[in-house]
């Protein structure tokens, strides 16, 4: 699953479950579209995603089969196609069905709390399992449409979602790696995001990161190793960027507390939020290994111009301060770090008193500001220029010799002169 559930609810209403769409073809056949047609029945609205438009028309044929409605597809491109079958109120989740506190909720459709997880008042969101749930967990589906492997243990989730009055708070939830970004804990804090956005409770929302860091960038790993040569490479970077894009377009104030270390991937994040606090002794900066060229830098020249980006890119492993980041204007504030959380506390208090829509229409004159200018093509001409740049043979030296000796060891040769 792609994680696509809150930017579909806004276009097309409740979206229940997407199927298909991820980074292999067919995607929609066998246990997905089992799931489709089981969800359907149950009055959700299922969006049909493949890459192979043969195998979503069918799909989307069997649904209107069972009496669903067609409408359009959202999306750019073949291959996407969404059916509906009258959708109940209630809002979709990457953790599975909340039940709604809104008149018509329809009865016996939300059962108990699972694992006694607090609900929305002060604490982690209390996640309830309806029939819909137990149907795609059944089918193979982590509730709310993460896949695992039928008869195994669900993924972890990666990120944690909290609500206190008008404040949501998403924190990246993988402190033992730093908070390495891969496609699933992007989809998980676009889901958490889409989620707040969707709550007319929610006004602003604050993304953090569990343990000593933010965001130490993109795990390296082989957690996000693309497939289909140089264009699944091309359309990987594609897809991740387009993931920030849609924090630049949620109608929605969101505030990136950063603390720790914010590297490479990590500072996509942290800028593309609306406003950025950091922590003084941050230690902010660029990809520490030469794995691309073009991807990170387009965020950084944006905010502190060509000259600048130029002279902490070129050499590669650059890192900064968060004072200095604030300073170049990368950031917007920074503070002692024992002062932070109090700090980016009291401020999104003071966005939260702001009308939820006044805040979105300021989001949307100011971003529109940037948008004439070219800010969404400065940043997506970067995936075509790291998709290159990852043909390189000093890249491929580099990976390699990370997949036989390790990312640690790869880092302490290129900063001895040993690689490369």
């Amino acid at each position: 699953m792609d994680g696509f559930e809150p930017t579909l609810r806004r276009v097309v209403g409740n979206v229940a479950v997407v199927v298909g769409g991820g980074q292999t073809p067919g995607e929609t056949i066998g246990n997905g579209r089992a799931t489709a047609l089981l969800l359907a029945g149950h009055g959700a609205a299922v969006v049909v995603a493949d890459r192979r438009p043969e195998a979503a028309e069918e799909t989307v044929a069997l649904l209107v089969g069972e009496g669903a409605r067609r409408a359009p597809s959202p999306w750019m491109g073949s291959g996407w196609d969404v059916a509906a079958a009258a959708p109940p109120r209630r809002p979709a989740s990457s953790r599975g069905w909340r039940c709604p506190s809104t008149a018509g909720a329809t009865s016996g459709a939300c059962e108990s709390s699972r694992s006694g997880r607090s609900g929305r008042s002060g604490g982690t969101r209390g996640w309830e399992a309806g029939p819909l749930c137990r149907a795609e967990e059944a089918a193979g589906l982590r509730c709310g449409g993460a896949r695992h492997a039928a008869g195994g243990p669900g993924m972890a989730d990666m990120v944690r979602y909290e609500v206190e009055g008008r404040v949501a708070t998403v924190t990246l939830d993988r402190p033992e790696k730093l908070n390495a970004i891969t496609v699933q804990l992007q989809d998980e804090l676009l889901a958490a995001l889409g989620e707040a956005e969707a709550d007319p409770g929610v006004h602003v929302a604050v993304v953090a990161g569990a343990g000593r860091g933010f965001c130490a960038g993109y795990d390296v790993s082989g957690a996000n190793a693309p497939v289909g040569g140089v264009p699944g490479d091309r359309d990987w970077l594609d897809r991740m960027m387009r993931g920030w894009l849609r924090i630049w377009d949620l109608r929605l104030a969101v505030v990136a507390k950063v603390h720790g270390v914010c590297l490479a991937g990590g500072t996509q994040l942290a800028t593309i939020c609306d406003v950025t606090f950091a922590a003084e002794d941050t230690r902010v900066g660029t990809p520490q290994l030469p794995l691309g060229g073009g991807y990170v830098s387009a965020n950084w020249a944006w905010l502190v111009g060509p000259k600048k980006a130029k002279e902490i890119f070129f050499p590669t492993g650059t890192t900064i301060t968060g004072r200095e980041a604030v300073d170049i204007g990368l950031f917007n504030q920074a503070y002692p770090a024992g002062e932070l959380d109090a700090i980016v506390a009291e401020y999104a208090a003071r966005v939260a008193r702001t009308p939820k829509d006044i805040l979105a229409l300021q989001k949307q004159s100011i971003n529109q500001t940037q948008e004439l200018q070219g800010f969404r093509q400065a940043l997506m001409q970067g995936v075509e220029i790291d998709a290159i740049a990852h043909t390189a043979p000093a890249v491929r030296e580099v990976n390699r010799f990370i997949a036989e000796r390790g990312l640690r060891e790869a880092l302490r040769a290129f900063k001895a002169g040993e690689l490369l």
